[in-house]
């Protein structure tokens, strides 16, 4: 909860411009997952919660999201072949099964 808070607070400062409007089209696709609008409201209740908690709670995720995308994703790689052929060498236990038998009817 802590490190979801430092997350948002750390993504307002540099606010993506469009999430109030990708919030709101998330929300228009969830209810259209629901038969009518009644639907939609009664699951609101079982959740206890109010569309507008909904909508909020979505945009911080996007907030967070991008957060995520545009400090995180730069720095991250994929492991070279090298650095895989290391690793598949230095754990050979990883690799190894027990006998097994296979058996049908």
């Amino acid at each position: 909860m802590i490190n979801r808070q430092v997350a948002l607070a750390e993504a307002r400062k540099s606010p993506l411009t469009n999430a109030v409007t990708l919030a709101k089209e998330q929300l228009e696709r969830m209810k259209k997952n629901f038969p009518d609008a009644k639907a939609f409201e009664e699951q609101l209740v079982k959740a206890k919660t109010t569309e507008k908690a909904m909508l909020a709670e979505i945009q911080q995720k996007i907030e967070v999201d991008n957060l995520m995308r545009v400090r995180v994703e730069p720095s991250l790689q994929a492991p070279s072949d090298a650095d895989v052929q290391k690793f598949y060498t230095e754990n050979p236990k990883l690799w190894q099964r027990g006998e097994t038998v296979q058996a049908q009817h």
